[in-house]
């Protein structure tokens, strides 16, 4: 059988298993890709998109599929909609949605999007079990884990050995751009995670699998370190990106896989972690390993929003005492600030400016508060009155395009020109940050987003002058002007650009 998967933006870790699992049991895929150079967490400009939902959907049909498969984010909702409907114009090919959005309101999603399944939760299996049925022109309407006209099926329970899984089928966007492998390669080593912090899809993905089995999971270290020889020899990939929701969470395992890793990758890589999970050892493992940088979740530094409003563990001594860990180890260490959280007044955001004044990282970053259908922290909105009934059902419905990086549901001038302010401490001695916020000087700042400049220059500072090498969280500064000179290339000379 064949079945054809349309993506944008990204590489897409969860395609690459389905395309994977889809192949070990003898069917064919292949990739649509669809850039959006201008529609991005990168870069949103709507005056210069030139995407094309019509010349897309022609294209896949052109291969002829039997199956047409989209992983769907809430920001790329409305586009997948827009493609399957014109892809239902020029023939009558069964399409299936799955991904994060489907999977927290999967009902909504079947009504709404065209599709004519939609997958709720992990989808290896039951993609596998809906391509055979087709394949062999039998009813799908008993698959756990799927949604379809007439059928409403419970999810099956976790997948606990993860090493029995296929590795992900890297070419399927290799393929596409060859820097999603070579440059720095995504790999994911479980799944899960031990917290289920109110604003993250962990949040609704422990509820849809709620007495299912174990929910974090992890692969041995064998099993990982099978995968990047691989990755190496097939690809010359440079670095590593572990995009765990959390990567030190457990230590003998962490002490066994670096182990390993340094012995027979020795790569430079990245990770997540979480104040909670760091501590000497951990630093110094991650440090002797190769670990150039790392992104660690803060959030906020007031404890009755982040347990009460966030569900997360304390983590503001934590937070402080990590940083002075990484401090002189050769690790990049980005951190990571929400604005505009339930309950956060302009005296929050100014002591959140005050501890990265204080707490010097290499990049503190701020980001704007993003609701997702299906997380705890929309319930929390709607109690505290932030939230309207039509704006919640707006959410659900997934209607606007709002990334987190671009403004979320938070922005206001007011904490945009404060972010600002945080931005440019990054770029001087904390005494001087200090000063700069005691002035309030971030009332003469502009609210134009200047995170990109920061970033850049931050990066640059520290690789060139201070010789933090590979200070990239995935894509590096050479990284993304490929990406955009690849598939702005291919667009001129070809008509679009995947």
């Amino acid at each position: 059988m064949r079945v054809l998967f349309i993506h944008s933006s990204t590489e897409s870790l969860g395609l690459e298993y389905l395309s994977s699992s889809l192949k070990k049991r003898g069917h064919t895929t292949a990739l649509l890709f669809e850039p959006f150079l201008f529609r991005s967490f990168r870069l949103d400009s709507r005056a210069l998109d030139s995407s094309s939902a019509s010349k897309l959907a022609a294209e896949a049909v052109a291969w002829k599929p039997d199956l047409v498969g989209f992983s769907v984010e809430s920001d790329y909702f409305g586009w997948a909609c827009e493609v399957t409907k014109e892809i239902k114009k020029l023939k009558a090919v069964p399409v299936v949605f799955g991904g994060i959005h489907p999977s927290s309101v999967p009902g909504l999603t079947l009504e709404l999007s065209g599709a004519d399944y939609v997958c709720a939760g992990e989808g290896e299996a039951a993609i596998c079990e809906l391509a055979d049925c087709l394949d062999a022109g039998t009813a799908p309407d008993g698959i756990a884990n799927l949604l379809g006209k007439g059928f409403n099926n419970p999810p099956r329970n976790l997948e606990e050995n993860l090493d029995g899984l296929p590795f992900p089928d890297k070419n399927l966007f290799y393929e596409k751009f060859p820097r999603f492998a070579s440059g720095s390669y995504s790999i994911i080593t479980g799944r899960g995670c031990p917290n289920a912090c109110s604003y993250c899809h962990n949040s609704a993905m422990r509820g849809l699998y709620q007495g299912k089995g174990r929910y974090l999971r992890r692969r041995s270290p064998e099993n990982v370190i099978n995968e990047l020889l691989d990755a190496k020899a097939l690809y010359g990939s440079r670095r590593i990106s572990f995009v765990d929701d959390l990567f030190t969470e457990n230590l003998p395992w962490l002490r066994a896989f670096l182990k390993e890793y340094k012995a027979k990758i020795n790569l430079p890589f990245y990770c997540d972690v979480h104040p909670s999970f760091i501590d000497a050892e951990r630093v110094s493992l991650l440090a002797e390993a190769g670990c150039s940088v790392v992104n660690m979740g803060i959030q906020t530094v007031d404890p009755a929003i982040n347990s009460g409003k966030l569900n997360r563990r304390p983590c503001i001594e934590d937070a402080a005492r990590a940083i002075k860990l990484f401090r002189g180890t050769g690790v990049f260490l980005f951190t990571n600030f929400m604005f505009g959280l339930p309950g956060q007044t302009t005296e929050e955001l100014e002591k959140i400016a005050a501890f990265c004044a204080e707490n010097k990282a290499d990049f503190h970053d701020v980001n704007w508060l993003r609701y997702y259908p299906g997380t705890k922290i929309m319930e929390t909105a709607k109690a505290d009155g932030i939230l309207s009934a039509g704006e919640a059902v707006e959410i659900n419905r997934a209607e606007k395009f709002l990334p987190y990086a671009h403004g979320g549901h938070s922005y206001s001038p007011e904490r945009a020109r404060l972010r600002n302010l945080v931005f440019l401490f990054n770029l001087l001695p904390g005494k001087a940050a200090g000063k700069l916020l005691s002035w309030k000087f971030y009332r003469f700042l502009p609210a134009l987003d200047l995170r990109g400049p920061a970033v850049a220059a931050c990066l640059l500072v520290k690789k060139y002058l201070l010789g933090k090498k590979n200070p990239y969280p995935n894509f590096s500064i050479s990284d993304i002007a490929a990406y955009y000179f690849h598939f702005t290339f291919k667009a001129l000379f070809s008509g679009r650009g995947g």
